[in-house]
């Protein structure tokens, strides 16, 4: 479940759906639940976002930035605007800015690749 900066705490399935056909047979792809409104219209809360483990980002697509910390896992959602060896730069849909994250930190960048509306 991911809003602008939601901590996960638990990282198990809450809800088993059908992946999409890209997906089928990718054994690490993952579905995650939108809360928030960073990105409304693009996401809303309710909608699934679907990430593809293997497919590195790209600049102008929309990606999941994680950044594991002991047992709670902080997500973003957003486009992936440009990355530097250090930084990602991501926009939220719902926001001006472009938000900065450490590599360091915020260590996955996962491609999304389907959503599921709500």
């Amino acid at each position: 479940d991911l809003g602008r900066q939601h901590g996960l705490r638990n990282l198990d399935a809450v809800e088993y759906v059908e992946r999409p056909t890209l997906l089928a047979a990718i054994k690490d792809a993952v579905g995650i639940r939108v809360y928030g409104d960073d990105n409304h219209p693009t996401y809303k809360p309710g909608d699934t976002v679907f990430i593809h483990p293997y497919h590195p980002p790209i600049p102008g697509t929309d990606v999941v930035l994680r950044s594991p910390k002991g047992d709670i896992t902080k997500v973003v959602l957003g486009e992936l605007k440009t990355e530097t060896e250090t930084e990602w730069h991501v926009h939220c849909y719902n926001r001006k800015e472009i938000d900065k994250y450490k590599k360091s930190e915020w260590t996955r960048c996962h491609r999304i690749v389907e959503k599921y509306n709500r």
